[in-house]
Parts: structure tokens; sequence; C-alpha cells
């Protein structure tokens, strides 16, 4: 095994959007050589299951560092997403048509007020909406909507489209990438990282980042440096509608994503603590019914398919960003929860700025953890 590989300046553990995006950055900016390992394929994890939806004002986020984080993420698509394609020729459906929020009723629409006056007061685009004018939007919009709100800078994405295309990039740009290579066992000398096992292979890295998602948890665990992740199962349907909507629509817990090939992604549940990608019956049920509640002709539509992903959800409601607590050489980047897609753009930059020494434009401190192995 060359040089190169055997002891690469950067390991990165994990290939979702996460980890790509991190040896993308890296290896764009010919900050050395690049190494990722994973234990099944490129994106095969959350970021294929995920509905590829970039929402930042239309979140509930109140504000803080969180929300600084998603917006500053957001800004960046656009100039990436260009960038991959000249590239990699990989058009990966980036829609900037802003996303439509449907309220069923005076508690909604008192709600989603409240949502635009505080988002219209940090400078984003909101605006509240008469019934008419979501109906102007989108036609097959349910009659029994008493208003809405279009959150214009909200955007969606193709999140297989996006992992593949950074992969790629990476590649280009002489990143290595080491499928089905499960992380299984690591040595340190004091607060140095030594050496680490992944499948078959043995690696002396000048850093390790772990952006294995909820893999990160074990991960964290051979390195004996706790890592706060619980598993939170996401399911998920697909309807091939005769009329496709322009733009997100969602209501309440209830999202409807369209799609290039003529799909309506239909998301999705929350199993707090469940680990296994199963659909049930219930969860399709629900998922059904919130598409028909908010356009009722999508209950004569025909499901295409259905699925469930894995979240990495982080007990400290925010990602964990930054250098692990205990070692000189071992960076995390994991916990993305909901927003892993939205947030690759700025955590590659954050982590790439973090072990290059470089000074980065956006805190880190915030999203540190700071708990010893």
């Amino acid at each position: 095994m060359e040089a190169s590989l055997r002891c690469p300046d950067f390991l990165i553990v994990g290939a979702g959007v996460i980890g790509c995006a991190i040896a993308r950055e890296l290896a764009r900016r010919r900050a050395g050589s690049v190494v990722v390992v994973d234990r099944g394929v490129a994106g095969g994890e959350a970021s294929s299951a995920a509905a590829g939806v970039l929402a930042v004002a239309s979140s509930r986020a109140p504000g803080g560092a969180l929300f600084r984080l998603k917006r500053e993420s957001a800004r960046l698509f656009p100039d990436l997403v260009e960038s991959l394609r000249d590239q990699t020729g990989i058009d990966v459906e980036y829609r900037d048509r802003g996303l439509l929020e449907l309220a069923l009723g005076d508690d909604d629409l008192h709600a989603l007020g409240r949502v635009v006056a505080k988002r219209t007061a940090q400078g984003e685009a909101a605006e509240l909406l008469d019934p008419g004018q979501v109906r102007e939007l989108e036609p097959a919009v349910t009659e029994a909507a008493t208003g809405g709100a279009i959150f214009a800078g909200d955007a969606a994405i193709n999140n297989s489209l996006f992992v593949d295309a950074l992969r790629r990039s990476a590649e280009g740009y002489g990143a290595r990438f080491l499928c089905d290579h499960p992380f299984r066992a690591a040595a340190r000398d004091g607060r140095r990282l030594q050496s680490v096992a992944a499948g078959d292979l043995e690696f002396e890295p000048g850093e390790l980042i772990v952006a294995a998602g909820v893999g990160s948890r074990a991960v964290g665990e051979l390195l004996r440096a706790k890592m706060p992740i619980r598993p939170d199962r996401g399911e998920m349907i697909a309807l091939r509608p005769q009329r496709m909507l322009q733009r997100t629509t969602v209501w309440r817990d209830g999202y409807l994503v369209p799609r290039a090939n003529g799909e309506l992604l239909i998301g999705a549940t929350s199993g707090r603590g469940q680990a296994d990608k199963q659909v049930t019956a219930a969860s399709l049920e629900l998922l059904l019914r919130r598409a028909a509640t908010m356009i009722p002709e999508l209950g004569d539509a025909p499901l295409v398919r259905q699925w469930a992903g894995i979240r990495p959800m982080c007990t400290l409601r925010r990602p964990i960003l930054g250098p692990v607590s205990g070692y000189e050489n071992v960076s995390v980047a994991t916990g993305h929860h909901r927003s892993g897609i939205l947030l690759a753009p700025i955590t590659a930059t954050m982590i790439a700025d973090s072990v290059t020494d470089r000074q980065s434009g956006v805190e880190l401190a915030p999203f540190k953890y700071k708990k010893k192995p």
C-alpha cells in the first residue's frame, strides 16, 4: 500500500454528505492527501434517504448560532451547485422556487404569522398569504387552506445526486474513497492518535475526522470519546401524481417535495431511538393522510416506493463540530439530524479551516463538544 494511502494527511470516517463535502473541500484546497473510509457505500445511509429540503426561513430555529449556520450554508449553494456541474457534469436539481407552508385553520395561520414576522425582522424573505394567493402558487392545494406563507429564499436539491457530485468532485481533486471498510480499531499515544484500522487496512493518519453520522457513536467508543448521538428513524414515500407541484409544500410536520423525474416525495416520520430501516403500516397511513390533506388529488396517485433512513440526532440539539477533547489530531463533524444536506457546505468549510489552522469566518465554538474521553 502506497504511503499516501497508508499515511494520509487526512483520514475521514464516513462517506455521507458531510464526509464527502469535507473531503472535497480539503482536496480542493490542496491541503494534503485525503482518504475516506466507509462501512458501506458513499451516501448509502441518511444522506440518500433524505428529501433535500434546504429550509432556513421556514425552519423553526428561533435564531442564534444554529440559525446563522443554516443561513450561511444556504448562501453557499448556488456557487457550489454551479461548480459541481462544471466539474462533474451532474445537475443536482437545485430548485430555488421557495417553500410554501399551508395554514389549515386559525391556529396554523396565527403561528405562521409569528414566524413570518420574526423572519422578516431577521432579514429573510417571508410573506403571509391569503387563500387565493396560496392557490395561485399551487392550484391543487386543498380548499380548506385558510392561508399560508411563502419563504422565497428556501430551496431544495436532489440529495442523492448532490452526494454523488461531491464524491466525484473530491475524487477529481485527488481524494481516495474506500467503501466497505468499517472502522474497527484505534491506537493512541498520549493525546495523539497513532493508527486506526478500517476493514482489512491499517492507517497512520495525520488527522482523523469522524463524520460517520449515526455510526459516529460507535467510532467514538473505539476512540474512547463519547459521542452523544442517537438514531432517529425517518420514513418516507414517493407518489407519481398527474399534476406536479412547483415547489416544496408543507403543513405542520408533513412536506411534499417535487422531483424532476416526476416523483413527489412525502415525508417524514420521526422514530427517536429507532435504528431499524423499516416502514410501518401506521407510518405509511400517516404519510398518505398528510399528503391528501394538503393536496386532495394525491389520494388517487400511485405509490412508487417507500424507504427509511436513520438520522444522527445529537442529544445536545445541535451538530458537533471541531476538535475532540483529549486528542491533538482528531476532529468530529456529526449530529446534523434533519439538516445534514443543508449544513454540508458550511460544515466542510469550518472543518477544513479548523484542521488547517485557517481563520474561519464562522465561529466554531458554539458547536464544539468539550467532554473529555
